[in-house]
């Protein structure tokens, strides 16, 4: 079979849809496969978005290290409750 070359002027919501039609043909291997593919290329933005909104938050509402440490003990406290309970 020889190689063909075409050439399409699209716009990018045109190639959206064509790019979701032609991943609905691709058998679920090949969709995990392309998943990963896209995880691993996308995964320091999205990382570094998620730290962003996360200063964003903790800037807009500061918790002092008292408040941290309070909340630090309730949730032991609640912990060992728990296993004093589940060990009865």
């Amino acid at each position: 079979m020889a190689n063909a070359t075409v050439a399409l002027n699209l716009d990018i919501k045109q190639v959206e849809n064509l790019v979701e039609k032609l991943v609905e043909k691709l058998n679920i291997n090949q969709k995990i496969r392309l998943v990963r593919k896209l995880e691993e290329e996308t995964w320091q933005k999205r990382m570094k978005q998620i730290v962003a909104n996360v200063r964003q938050r903790a800037k807009k509402n500061p918790i002092s290290r008292k408040e941290i440490t309070r909340i630090c003990e309730d949730v032991r406290q609640e912990l060992y409750e728990e296993r004093i309970k589940s060990s009865r």
